[in-house]
């Protein structure tokens, strides 16, 4: 009984760290993406031969360095690689407060 409980709990636990990595996974995955369109647009821009279109090119790069592309929750925490660490920070941290509190109490 009490092993199917931690198998469950284990479960639980296993889904919850999967949806919060899930959206770091995929910003990255798009970081990435907005990392090989910058570089098309710089390549294309230097072989361009079209003036409208070259300055068209230089736009759109430059847009993406003014306005890089971020995901933040509540307008505080930032949604990319370093999500799940900190969330793997704030549940080690949390554990061992709780080990702590059960110790002395």
């Amino acid at each position: 009984m009490l092993l199917g409980k931690m198998c469950r709990l284990g479960s639980e636990s296993l889904y919850l760290a999967a949806l919060v990595c899930a959206p770091a996974v995929i910003m990255e995955l798009v970081h990435n993406e907005v990392d090989k369109i910058t570089s098309i647009l710089t390549i294309q821009h230097a072989i361009a031969t079209d003036r409208e279109l070259g300055a068209a090119m230089s736009r759109g790069s430059r847009y993406m360095q003014l306005r890089p592309l971020r995901l933040r929750l509540a307008r505080v925490l930032a949604v990319d690689s370093s999500l799940p660490i900190a969330y793997f920070a704030l549940l080690f941290t949390h554990t061992l407060l709780i080990m702590q509190l059960h110790n002395f109490l």
